[in-house]
């Protein structure tokens, strides 16, 4: 009995608290209000185009997009500046195109000329002089020769002002004289007429002393080259 003793006296004054309680009536509940206060929004809401007023919440969510939008485009700047962005297709094409377009443009620098050579550098040096009356008639051999020589220009102009005095006294002899012309290697030209018409005898004659007055140059070729000229009187 004395350990059931304690239980037993909770147990009694557990039900007489409940007996009490029971017999109480209960406190009377707070009244309910028949409709709840309509809280203002804290913005302002300005109506569409169309004059009619946004649905509730439509500020908030505006304003979400714009938020998410602003969210996207700085994840977007900071993707595009982590990776440089690719050339695009089109881009690149024109480039390739261009390149070539350009090269083509471009042109070529040109190649450097061959030095002329010592023949090319005194080909036609010395002219063979002519008159309205008096022609000469050279081969290409005698040509040369006579370009590897600078020193017969003088002569030459010499020699045909004597020849063209002598016809002018008699300029209705007419016809050509030729002769035959034999290089030497270490001494002035043989010269023999070959063909000489009766009207320009005189012409001969008086030509001969004034050449003889005349000093060649040491005038020289390959031994034994023989070449025809021919002088025509007109």
């Amino acid at each position: 009995m004395s350990r059931a003793y304690p239980s037993i006296a909770l147990v009694l004054c557990a039900f007489c608290a409940c007996s009490e309680r029971e017999g109480r009536a209960p406190p009377p509940l707070p009244s309910i209000p028949s409709a709840l206060p309509v809280v203002p929004s804290e913005q302002p809401v300005a109506p569409t185009a169309s004059g009619q007023a946004p649905t509730p919440g439509g500020g908030r969510d505006a304003h979400a997009q714009k938020s998410s939008k602003r969210v996207a485009e700085s994840e977007r700047k900071s993707t595009s500046q982590r990776k440089p962005s690719a050339p695009e297709p089109a881009s690149a094409a024109k480039a390739a195109s261009v390149a070539p377009a350009r090269a083509a443009s471009v042109a070529p620098a040109p190649a450097p000329q061959p030095a002329a050579t010592p023949a090319e550098k005194i080909a036609s040096r010395v002219k063979v002089p002519s008159t309205a009356h008096v022609h000469a008639e050279l081969p290409s051999g005698l040509q040369r020769d006579l370009d590897a020589d600078p020193r017969m220009q003088s002569w030459l102009d010499r020699a045909f002002a004597i020849i063209d005095g002598c016809h002018a006294q008699n300029r209705g002899a007419a016809g050509t004289i030729e002769a035959q012309l034999t290089m030497h290697e270490e001494a002035r030209p043989d010269a023999d007429i070959r063909a000489l018409p009766p009207a320009l005898s005189g012409v001969v004659a008086c030509a001969t002393g004034g050449l003889m007055r005349t000093k060649m140059p040491l005038f020289t070729g390959a031994e034994g080259t023989r070449y025809t000229v021919r002088i025509r009187f007109d």
